[in-house]
């Protein structure tokens, strides 16, 4: 379910974000981050980490804050892709910490708040 791509590429940046290889990335990975970052996983979290990891996998692309926001209300709806809603959910940022969690390459030159 949450297994990854082939590609081997490291994500995270030197800012201590995650070093998970993209094919090691599972669920017990996902909640250890989480963990370490003060967070308790929901299905609420997981719809948005499933979202960002699908986005990914097809665009290889990480999805910067305002455009997670944007194809999140796209895809889930409008509450959910509002600021208040992912940030509820992410509180130091909803791209970064959310890319980190997901095990995703964290979006360069993103103010996440």
């Amino acid at each position: 379910m949450f297994m990854g791509t082939a590609e081997s590429s490291e994500t995270g940046t030197g800012k201590g974000y995650a070093k998970v290889q993209l094919p090691s990335w599972d669920k017990a990975s996902a909640d250890r981050v989480a963990r370490e970052e003060g967070l308790e996983l929901t299905e609420y979290h997981w719809e948005i980490l499933t979202f960002i990891r699908e986005y990914y996998q097809k665009h290889q692309v990480p999805l910067k804050v305002k455009d997670l926001m944007r194809e999140v209300g796209k895809t889930l709806g409008a509450q959910k892709g509002s600021a208040r809603y992912l940030y509820r959910l992410f509180p130091n940022g909803p791209s970064i910490q959310g890319a980190k969690i997901a095990g995703v390459p964290v979006p360069q030159d993103d103010i996440d708040w």
